[in-house]
């Protein structure tokens, strides 16, 4: 699929004007063109304008004789016919047009090649197969709506009238509230497209708060997708259970419960059961983004979904294998970012900090901490310490006590601390009567 003339007819009318110059650029890419000496001679065109020289038949031709590439591109003959082919140089966007539009017909019959390809294999992980066919056709849709910057007047016009009417009615634009107030006071939620990472040394309680947070989500009838790398199904199931039951987990597995607790569990079977159906769970220990990705895209186009969970993100199984461990991480990190903006949820991914706060006194975490990575902390919206006084002083005075650092707020207030009472017996967080900031 191809049209020469008009890969002819666009090269012609860029050498009769800086104007053509201007809108083939902004509408083509060298791969763009069919024949690879029209590409070299269209990269050849742009690099003389954006260095400010002239562009005509003579001073290309000198340009590629430079660059010994005259010979590739046909010869000066070649130059000088295709600067006397082209009627108009006016028409040079309707050429690009043209152009443009056989580039992404051969780039749909490549991916379709390869999605049949993929799909003769016969063999791998079928959905991570189908993660891959979708980039293919996500690669074509990307270079074609790849074309301009964008004025700012309609989204700025969108703002200032969301604005306005925040300031008549009082109503506050918050985003996804986690249910726990003064988090979510300090942070106004979790907004689509954010990447928030909460880390904190083993046994700290990230996944209790991860999976809180998505309890309190589905009490509001807001789905989560959840995806467990390190617990069961049946062991989030408990602690879920044990919640609302008040019951600890491993009372409710040998059935060791008294009369009391027995109604407690009678009457906390509707609740969960309720909260359930929002409450989506993978417990795949070998998930990689791609999985991921494809599961979530599921998931959106059966319902609504207020948001996901990694838990926990170093342990996500990399795409590169053969990359070491930090680099692996840095790819995980970022492909999370991209999907959040992608399915336009905020994803929260929990991470394991390293072992280096363990020789300093105070042993609350900072963001060198973070494992494996500094593109975790580059990569994140928004990041999340856990620390508990109790874990590591016995007699402490904060018994019971859970501090949030807000370390990192891309879009508010940094350097906070949120305190959340803690259940060590439920192994759940709950809020604080007074729970404030500081």
């Amino acid at each position: 699929m191809s049209n020469l003339e008009a890969e002819e007819s666009v090269l012609g009318a860029m050498l009769l004007s800086d104007r053509a110059i201007e809108i083939g650029e902004e509408i083509l890419a060298e791969s763009d063109f069919y024949r690879p000496s029209h590409g070299l001679i269209f990269r050849a065109i742009v690099a003389l304008h954006s260095r400010n020289y002239p562009v005509d038949a003579l001073t290309l031709v000198d340009f590629l004789e430079k660059h010994k590439k005259l010979n590739d591109v046909g010869g000066k003959g070649k130059i000088i016919e295709l600067a006397s082919i082209v009627p108009a140089a006016s028409n040079v966007e309707h050429y690009a047009r043209i152009v443009q539009e056989q580039a992404v017909l051969r780039r749909l019959v490549a991916a379709g090649t390869a999605i049949r390809s993929l799909g003769e294999g016969r063999g791998g992980d079928i959905d991570a197969l189908i993660a891959e066919a979708e980039t293919h056709l996500s690669s074509v849709a990307a270079v074609q709506g790849a074309t301009d910057f964008m004025s700012m007047t309609a989204t700025m016009s969108d703002l200032l009238v969301d604005i306005e009417h925040v300031l008549e009615t009082g109503e506050t634009r918050t985003g996804l509230m986690t249910g726990f107030p003064a988090l979510d006071t300090l942070l106004t939620g979790f907004y689509p497209g954010q990447l928030i990472l909460l880390a904190a040394r083993p046994s700290m309680g990230k996944s209790a708060l991860a999976q809180n947070i998505a309890e309190n989500l589905a009490d509001e009838g807001i789905p989560s997708a959840f995806a467990s790398l390190e617990m069961s199904k049946l062991e989030i199931a408990y602690r879920s259970i044990a919640r609302v039951a008040k019951i600890p987990t491993h009372r409710l597995r040998t059935g060791e419960i008294n009369h009391t607790e027995v109604a407690k569990f009678t009457e906390a079977k509707k609740k969960v059961l309720a909260r359930a159906a929002y409450f989506h769970v993978e417990d795949n220990a070998s998930l990689t983004v791609s999985k991921l990705r494809a599961e979530l895209k599921r998931m959106k186009r059966q319902q609504p979904l207020g948001l996901a969970i990694v838990d926990y993100l170093q342990m996500m199984v990399a795409a590169k294998t053969e990359e070491n461990r930090q680099a692996q991480v840095s790819e995980i990190s970022r492909s999370l970012k991209v999907l959040a903006r992608e399915l336009e949820i905020p994803i929260l991914a929990l991470a394991q900090l390293n072992r280096n706060l363990e020789g300093r006194t105070d042993k609350r975490p900072v963001l060198s901490d973070l494992r494996d990575s500094g593109s975790l902390e580059q990569d994140a919206d928004v990041v999340l310490f856990i620390y508990r006084d109790e874990f590591y002083n016995p007699d402490s005075d904060a018994q019971g006590v859970a501090e949030i650092i807000v370390a990192k707020n891309r879009n508010g207030e940094a350097h906070k601390t949120v305190s959340l009472g803690f259940s060590g017996r439920l192994v759940s967080f709950l809020p604080l009567p007074k729970g404030g900031e500081s």
